[in-house]
């Protein structure tokens, strides 16, 4: 999984609806397989659903983009202190 195709997806779609959405419409999105969805959000990699009706797992597209956003920021810092570490020596 290239976590920098997710960080593009979701600065792409940042501009649309900030309705819930389900796990398939998530997937395509981040152009991901539904399964993927499950297994990020298992990982820490996308934020916990909230439960919609049905009991279906349910994301707000907004808060998914910058959880993802935010999540890019942290891994560039953390990158840039390991680069320079090991420029040090």
């Amino acid at each position: 999984m290239n976590s920098s195709k997710v960080q593009n997806a979701a600065l792409a779609t940042d501009q649309q609806t900030s309705d819930l959405i389900g796990r398939h419409e998530l997937a395509r999105r981040l152009d991901v397989d539904v399964r993927t969805v499950s297994r990020m959000v298992d990982r820490g990699e996308l934020p916990r659903p909230c439960i919609g009706q049905g009991g279906r797992p349910r994301w707000q597209w907004q808060y998914v983009s910058e959880f993802l956003r935010k999540r890019h920021e942290q891994n560039a810092r953390l990158d840039a202190r390991v680069k320079e570490k090991l420029r040090k020596g």
